[in-house]
């Protein structure tokens, strides 16, 4: 008789399912494209540049993907990202689908990021982390929606702090940036903390100081690291150098031996020459002991100094100070990096002063 009864309930039971499934295979387009939009976004070679546009990039992904991940779960189940359950109760996501789901999402992450290195952007770590604590961010706003009361409150709290997190470094990068255009033609002073968001470190380490400044109340403490190079990187500086004649800074040697520093300037299509040392402007040069040194260049000569064209004075992308072969530490101070349109001014940092008097 048991038998029987399953035979007979079987094609009912089959409908039932079928009805159930039916609506479910129907939105799997409607999932595919806001993920096929991401990975287009992710890896599309977008013509925007400047650090204004690249922090606002960073800023997107963690609210991007959690977003996406709550767009994902939302077509199956509407209830668990918070919406009515008049919406649709056809499926209900158990916690093991749904962690299948934000696992997907985070390797759509990675393979976005993996993507960029064939269409001439850079992969990220950071980029990585921000998609993953977006997903982690979506995660707990869902396991909110499961829960009443201190539970629900602690979820909704966490949620909001990892999205906080996440994108605390780029809003600051923001705020650096708009900074920086508005000192712009002086390309970095040190005064504000946000200045240092701008300089990436190379086997060095760097910190605000106001033990000397040539400009200001602060400059730059810049500790060199043993070894085969060592240096920093102001990566994409207000770009458009155009209508000014000199770039200039000041260095301040604090150790008893002199060092021998390297300067280099590139734009954009610099990396489109793999990097090539030909087809950027670099200049060596040395500062003695306990003495400042006031570094200035003809902006005519960065602009010729690639073999086989011209450079961009418009599409400036960085400016690297750095070392080689140090066999010991080594400590200067930089400051009141700048454009000049003063043609008067001392070129290649003549001359040179005591500490004293500045």
């Amino acid at each position: 008789m048991r038998s029987e009864r399953q035979i007979v309930e079987s094609p009912a039971l089959s409908n039932a399912a079928d009805q159930l499934t039916r609506p479910i295979r129907g939105r799997i387009p409607l999932i595919l494209l806001p993920g096929v939009l991401v990975l287009i976004c992710l890896v599309f070679p977008f013509p925007l540049a400047g650090r204004l546009w690249s922090e606002l990039f960073d800023l997107a992904h963690a609210p991007v993907f959690c977003g996406l991940l709550l767009i994902f779960v939302k077509f199956f189940d509407p209830y668990r990202t918070g919406l009515s359950p008049a919406y649709d109760q056809s499926s209900r996501f158990a916690g093991g689908q749904m962690m299948v789901i934000s696992g997907g999402c985070v390797l759509l992450g990675c393979a976005g990021e993996y993507l960029q290195s064939f269409v001439g952007r850079s992969p990220s770590v950071r980029d990585l982390v921000s998609n993953a604590a977006g997903v982690l961010a979506g995660v707990l706003w869902m396991c909110s929606r499961k829960t009443t009361g201190g539970r629900e409150k602690l979820f909704v709290t966490a949620s909001f702090m990892v999205l906080v997190l996440a994108t605390l470094k780029p809003a600051l990068g923001i705020w650096g940036a708009v900074i920086q255009q508005r000192d712009f033609p002086l390309l970095a002073s040190f005064e504000r903390r946000v200045d240092l968001g701008a300089w990436t470190e190379q086997q060095a380490v760097i910190r605000r100081t106001s033990e000397w400044a040539s400009h200001g109340k602060h400059s730059l403490r810049l500790d060199f690291c043993p070894g085969r190079f060592s240096g920093i990187r102001l990566m994409w500086p207000v770009m458009d150098w155009r209508g000014y004649d000199r770039f200039a800074c000041d260095i301040h040697n604090t150790a008893s031996v002199s060092i021998n520093l390297t300067l280099k300037i590139h734009d954009r299509a610099h990396v489109d020459q793999a990097g090539e040392s030909a087809d950027c402007y670099e200049i060596q040069f040395t500062v003695p002991p306990t003495t400042v040194r006031s570094l200035c260049v003809k902006l005519v000569d960065v602009a010729d100094a690639p073999e086989s064209r011209s450079m961009n004075l418009d599409q400036i992308a960085s400016v690297e100070l750095f070392t080689a072969g140090l066999t010991a530490g080594h400590g200067v101070l930089v400051d009141n990096m700048r454009l000049l349109i003063d043609e008067s001014f001392p070129v290649d940092g003549e001359p040179m002063s005591d500490v004293s008097q500045h």
